[in-house]
């Protein structure tokens, strides 16, 4: 059973915008961070 486990805001270097990032445990965050690190 997944349910939302935290909620974080990073700001992108190259946009210099705010992320809202609802994410379920530690290994989808490190995905997420991998996704935005290669834009």
């Amino acid at each position: 059973e997944r349910r939302l486990g935290a909620k974080t805001e990073i700001k992108p270097k190259s946009k210099g915008g705010l992320i809202h990032i609802h994410y379920h445990d530690i290994d989808e965050l490190n995905r997420i961070m991998e996704l935005i690190g290669a834009n």
